[in-house]
């Protein structure tokens, strides 16, 4: 596996991008895409660290997927996190099954991003900044930090929007 992607939506059932982004990258060689909240429900200690950690150590390319929620990532992907990346797997004097690994983040929006910053590309840099403790953890699992894909405006979005919002996430994944 090549790309293994991570994602954790509580309302997947619900959503227009988030699902389109994964039937659009689903069916492409070497792309696991893997809905945490399809898998584990609601209960978080029903991770099953092993296997994912298994998981992650065969993929070059590691994304996190998700809607944003009040300015953080849904529950069941910090869980994820908290539970998966320990140390002497992720970190630590023997932690080192991520190291070298491209990280990314693929991130929706449900307002554009003008509404984080004075502007649209204002917004991008506080949309990174919001983001950062992504960044520290990428960093402090000794992963390199790539691209960051972010899906914007979703809830004014036309279907024709979403479509092609889809294809550029497909383009996205495909070029990792």
């Amino acid at each position: 596996m090549k790309t293994l992607i991570i994602s954790a939506h509580q309302y997947f059932d619900k959503s227009r991008a988030n699902k389109a982004m994964r039937e659009a990258v689903s069916g492409l060689e070497g792309v696991e895409f893997r809905l945490l909240d399809e898998i584990y429900g609601s209960d978080i200690l029903a991770i099953d660290v092993k296997k994912e950690q298994e998981l992650l150590t065969k993929a070059q390319n590691i994304v996190f997927q998700f809607p944003l929620f009040w300015y953080s990532m849904p529950p069941m992907l910090k869980a994820y996190q908290d539970a998966v990346f320990t140390y002497g797997f992720a970190h630590g004097s023997t932690g080192k099954a991520l190291e070298n690994k491209n990280f990314h983040i693929a991130t929706t929006l449900g307002s554009g991003l003008e509404k984080y910053g004075k502007d649209a590309s204002d917004g991008l840099e506080n949309l990174k900044a919001i983001l950062k403790p992504l960044y520290g953890m990428s960093k402090f699992c000794s992963m390199k930090m790539g691209d960051i894909f972010v899906g914007d405006g979703i809830f004014a979005k036309s279907d024709e929007d979403i479509t092609q919002l889809a294809k550029n996430y497909k383009e996205f994944i495909s070029n990792l």
